[in-house]
């Protein structure tokens, strides 16, 4: 579970000082997973697939990866001399829409993929 704290548990008295099994910290983390990495849920299991990531706020760069039933999915991005260039992993027996920030979008099947757009 995700903690709710960094203090945790007090190592010398074994105090807890919160409750130990809270979503909210959690929230974050899915935040970063389907907008900086940009992988998102396209069907249950992630059967299908959608990529894209949005980069903004200072990041230049990005690599999420999630362990499906069909295999590890992958986002890697680097913003670098004015060009946005992404790398995607998708598993066997999946599919993905790849969403570029300039929208553009590409549907294609298990493989690996790399893009690179002026931004």
């Amino acid at each position: 579970t995700i903690w709710e704290c960094w203090e945790g548990v007090d190592p010398n008295t074994g105090r807890v000082y919160m409750s130990h099994n809270h979503y909210s910290p959690g929230a974050v983390g899915s935040w970063m997973y389907r907008t900086i990495g940009g992988i998102e849920i396209g069907s249950p299991g992630y059967k299908n697939i959608i990529v894209q990531p949005k980069p903004g706020g200072g990041l230049t760069s990005a690599r999420a990866l999630i362990d499906t039933n069909y295999g590890t999915v992958s986002s890697d991005w680097k913003i670098e001399n004015g060009k946005f260039h992404l790398k995607v992993a998708i598993p066997f027996n999946t599919s993905a829409k790849i969403i570029l920030p300039d929208g553009q979008e590409h549907v294609h099947g298990s493989g690996e993929y790399n893009y690179v757009i002026e931004i």
